[in-house]
């Protein structure tokens, strides 16, 4: 005889009381529900996007901005549910910077006053909800000139620009991370927006940078995600994209960081809660990264010539 049983499952209301999760914790929350089982508002997540201007407004190369904002995941919670609320405000099904600025879909018809409007809304929910947003820019031609320069590898592969921004990006918030909040053990994760080549290479430099000592006990995982699934990344593209919208003002004001801050001392110099850090991957780093990308080359050539010579060194004890 079989015997038949039905599975009880807990209403999805008690579940999320039951792991002391929010009523209505986004896209992130759940994300990180079914990751961990279990919810620690203090972890952090980093959602990244990114921008490619090929208009040729800086010669003939086109450029890469990355961008993205990072925060706790009670934060981001709070983010999924009031960006999710400025859309229905806004009579929006999605947000996109370029959509916006060229005036296609929902945005048919706004004039320049209720963009602004929109613009001034959403830097306010990133004021209130992250703990900070930065920007990383990447000339092609730079890349070319003193990254590649037409070398050839055999073993190891060179980033591509945008696994270059991928890389200083997840070492600087590691860093920042681990001097911001020194005696916590915190994991910090990435949400990327998904796409087979992008989403590869984040993830090989993801892995390649999670074995190494510094960064062992931060990162976490890396996830790929869609703009219509996490508002985060909807949010990332406000980032990058009004990032290269600032570029054309050469009037932009930007306030140097010490070497050797952290995220606390980031707050107290612009006097914000959610501070915007930017840099440019310029000459000196990229040909600084080429000698390194060749420096491990050149050892891993020298490993296998030593291993050739040990081997026939050995062959010819057995010889004699």
């Amino acid at each position: 005889m079989i015997r038949r049983w039905l599975r009880l499952r807990m209403p999805e209301w008690l579940e999320l009381a039951w792991l002391g999760a929010p009523s209505r914790p986004g896209p992130t929350g759940r994300l990180a529900l079914s990751l961990y089982r279990a919810w620690n508002p203090q972890a952090l997540f980093v959602i990244v996007d990114t921008y490619i201007d090929e208009s040729g407004t800086h010669g003939d190369s086109p450029h890469l901005i990355m961008g993205g904002m990072v925060g706790r995941l009670g934060q981001w919670a709070d983010f999924d549910k009031l960006w999710r609320k400025m859309l229905r405000q806004e009579n929006l099904e999605f947000y996109r910077t370029k959509t916006m600025k060229d005036g296609h879909d929902g945005f048919k018809g706004w004039d320049g006053a209720r963009k602004a409007r929109l613009v001034d809304k959403i830097g306010k929910i990133k004021k209130k909800t992250t703990m900070f947003g930065f920007s990383i820019k990447l000339r092609k031609e730079d890349y070319d000139a003193h990254y590649r320069k037409g070398v050839k590898l055999k073993k190891y592969q060179w980033d591509t620009m945008y696994g270059i921004c991928f890389r200083y990006c997840t070492l600087f918030i590691g860093d920042k991370v681990k001097k911001t909040f020194p005696d916590k053990n915190l994991t910090v994760n990435f949400i990327v927006e998904q796409g087979a080549k992008n989403f590869g290479q984040a993830k090989r430099i993801f892995d390649e940078l999670k074995k190494e000592d510094p960064f062992k006990d931060v990162f976490g995982v890396i996830i790929p995600g869609t703009k219509t699934q996490f508002p985060g990344l909807q949010g990332a593209d406000f980032v990058s994209h009004t990032t290269f919208l600032a570029e054309q003002d050469e009037n932009i004001d930007l306030t140097d960081f010490p070497a050797g801050a952290n995220i606390n001392d980031a707050r107290r110099i612009m006097g914000r809660k959610s501070p915007d850090f930017r840099c440019e991957l310029g000459p000196e780093l990229l040909a600084d990264w080429h000698q390194r990308m060749l420096g491990l080359e050149e050892r891993r050539l020298a490993f296998g010539r030593q291993r050739k010579f040990n081997s026939a060194s050995s062959a010819t004890e057995a010889a004699e």
